[in-house]
């Protein structure tokens, strides 16, 4: 089966003609070495065209490939599918397929029809050839051609050149679908809005699709569920979503998840229109993801092999430049120049020898995002899957700095949870060279690692949930290649050495002072389940100007002075805190975490009808229940009582406020019958 990707790739039907509602014609993934029966080379020889072991057009091995020739002029080159009867068939034809291109001059590709054995042909699909490198493409064509409706009928894939030479480099081709147009189909495209790693509590879900119907979509009924837990349904309405138009949409309902558990969550298109799908076939897809206790910011990290003595080199090192500039904020990059093919890279090093054995590189270029190997230069595509796959259980901060020739480094990690043999990787890189000259052209470089520390093997360590790590590292730079010394950036990732996992990465930020320790021991405790007290422990470090604290993810106080932060709470609910210390070199460090769920420790809670006004009040409250209340206790937002109010069963009840400061409070309401309320007021 082929992977999923989020953006536009189709996703392969998986049951028989007898379970569709719609003429399926054909579904093929090409998912063995040999073409499936009846596919068949018409033109140039079955070099040109193959089942390669590849994934360049973005599914998993194999693929159809078109691999260039030295074409005569007007030539075209043929794939064809298998003869297809449609002598019963009236109307419009949907072709689908994903395909990548690579060229090397001007060539047409494109797809034809014929019903007399391929002695006149059709076109119903043409594209110029793009430029090099070209990104994974989808396409969806409707045919119409006079070939339809015949007993003989079939399709190519073409290639075409008026010119004479090498033309095409590659045309890869995958997940070839061929179905007949009905009026009402949703194809659900992907998950989204959570990730397989999510972060306990409340989590969001959404979803894409495409219209692969006639009828233009007003409304969906759509459905999600984790197994085990209720059935989420949701109707959306004023759309307008036409023929093979993607469109995405969000649930309105969130849906808490507990810790450490795993989960099968499905979507689902029921209704288009009020009616039903006539194609149920592509209307649902699972995801298997895990509940962490919390998350860090995570960045994708690259490992890209590379070399100035290898000719297709700078094409790869132009792609990536663009790449980072748009995504230069998710993402962390170390280049290790390689000693090959040609005679010798002069900025190789043995910490990259070391990374190309871990890799177990063999040519150049090699790509890695997160540890996994790219076939293309689409790094977009690549990026969006891999980026949306990794678990930020661990996070990085800290600084370095330059003096002379030395490079001084001190930086700390806390994980979310406990991880075992793990190694902790310093890459000390130049952020552009100019010296690194060799034989393909290229006379600039960037991201060059320069050393690794303390060599490429990395640091060894384990984890303990919550415990943050320091590291220092000194290293004299002088027998490196550092053209500039005001020029380096420090890069430092955590991998599984075993499976090649990466679990989070970060730049280090330069400063003169290196401060950036966390504070400790970070404590949470509820009063009612209404108020939550966190507080924690000083770091003994010099230059400390406050702290930020984190409530669900979410900024809530900046650079305070205090070691405690009190917020208000919901019953039954989760809070994730996190708090950071912040330094006067701009620094803030990494960030510990605890969570609670707020239960109201035991507090027979009374739920029924209870209403206080005026809230916000000035100088009082009445207090108006369906029972009868004996006792009213004032608390503030420090979970202090202040006050206790005795009352002689009364049903209604005037607390006067005024003679207290502006402020939140709670009010615990003792009824006769020994039940409480807690209820939360302002005072203004």
């Amino acid at each position: 089966m082929k992977k999923l990707y989020t953006f536009l790739l189709m996703i392969a039907f998986c049951v028989g003609l007898s379970a569709q509602s719609k003429a399926l014609y054909i579904s093929e993934s090409f998912d063995e070495a040999d073409f499936p029966e009846g596919w068949e080379i018409l033109s140039w020889s079955t070099s040109n065209w193959s089942l390669a072991n590849s994934n360049q057009a973005g599914g998993e091995p194999y693929e159809i490939s078109m691999m260039w020739v030295p074409a005569l002029t007007g030539t075209t080159g043929r794939l064809g599918s298998p003869v297809i009867d449609l002598s019963n068939h009236n109307g419009t034809l949907i072709l689908e397929f994903q395909y990548l291109v690579q060229n090397m001059g001007e060539c047409l590709l494109g797809v034809a029809t014929t019903s007399n054995n391929g002695n006149t042909w059709n076109i119903v699909y043409e594209k110029d050839s793009p430029q090099y490198p070209s990104p994974i493409e989808y396409a969806s064509i409707e045919i119409n051609s006079p070939d339809v409706g015949s007993e003989n009928f079939r399709f190519c894939f073409f290639f075409h050149s008026d010119e004479t030479g090498m033309t095409a480099k590659r045309w890869a081709i995958d997940n070839v679908i061929l179905y007949s147009l009905v009026d009402y189909d949703a194809q659900l495209l992907s998950i989204d809005g959570i990730a397989e790693a999510v972060q306990q509590g409340w989590n969001e879900v959404a979803f894409t699709f495409a219209n692969k119907g006639r009828e233009t979509i007003t409304s969906i009924e759509a459905s999600y569920q984790f197994d085990g837990m209720s059935l989420i349904t949701e109707t959306f309405n004023s759309l307008s979503i036409a023929q093979n138009e993607i469109y995405s949409l969000t649930f309105s309902e969130k849906t808490s998840l507990t810790l450490n558990e795993d989960y099968t969550l499905t979507v689902k298109i029921d209704k288009i229109n009020g009616q039903d799908d006539q194609e149920p076939a592509n209307n649902s897809l699972n995801m298997n993801l895990h509940a962490y206790t919390a998350l860090g910011e995570k960045r994708l990290l690259i490992d890209h092999f590379t070399s100035s003595t290898c000719s297709p080199c700078p094409s790869a090192n132009q792609a990536m430049s663009e790449f980072l500039d748009i995504y230069s904020e998710q993402t962390v990059i170390s280049k290790y120049q390689m000693n090959w093919p040609g005679i010798g890279d002069p900025y190789y090093n043995a910490d990259g020898g070391l990374r190309k054995v871990f890799y177990e590189v063999e040519s150049v270029p090699k790509i890695f995002f997160n540890g996994n190997i790219l076939n293309t230069f689409n790094f977009e595509s690549f990026f969006k899957f891999y980026f949306a796959k990794q678990i930020p259980i661990l996070e990085i901060r800290g600084a370095f700095n330059i003096d002379d020739t030395n490079v001084n480094i001190d930086f700390n990690i806390v994980a979310y949870e406990d991880l075992e043999n793990l190694a902790v990787y310093v890459s000390v890189n130049e952020k552009h060279t100019t010296g690194n000259v060799g034989n393909n052209g290229e006379t600039d470089f960037y991201h060059v690692m320069m050393k690794m520390l303390p060599d490429g093997n990395g640091t060894s360590t384990s984890f303990e949930q919550f415990d943050p790590q320091n590291f220092t590292f000194q290293y004299d730079l002088s027998n490196t290649f550092v053209e500039e010394y005001d020029d380096l950036e420090v890069v430092v990732f955590v991998q599984d050495p075993v499976s090649k996992t990466i679990y989070n990465g970060n730049y280090l930020l330069e400063k003169e002072q290196l401060d950036n320790i966390p504070p400790k021991n970070l404590q949470l405790d509820e009063f009612l389940g209404i108020t939550c007290f966190a507080s924690w422990e000083a770091p003994f470090k010099s230059g400390l100007t406050g702290y930020n604290v984190y409530i669900n993810d979410e900024l809530v106080a900046s650079d305070i002075t205090e070691t405690s932060y009190t917020f208000q709470t919901n019953f039954n609910e989760l809070y994730i805190v996190k708090v950071s210390a912040v330094y006067d070199n701009g620094i803030e460090s990494v960030r510990i975490a605890d969570y609670i769920y707020t239960s109201g420790q035991g507090i027979n809670r009374y739920n029924s009808n209870v209403r206080i006004y005026p809230n916000p009040a000035d100088d009082y409250v009445i207090i108006n229940s369906d029972k009868n209340i004996n006792r009213v206790e004032i608390y503030n937002n420090l979970g202090q009582l202040i006050d206790e109010v005795k009352l002689n069963n009364v049903s209604n009840a005037k607390i006067i406020t005024g003679k207290y400061s502006n402020g939140i409070y709670i009010l615990k309401i003792s009824f006769e019958d020994n039940s409480t309320s807690s209820q939360k007021i302002v005072i203004k």
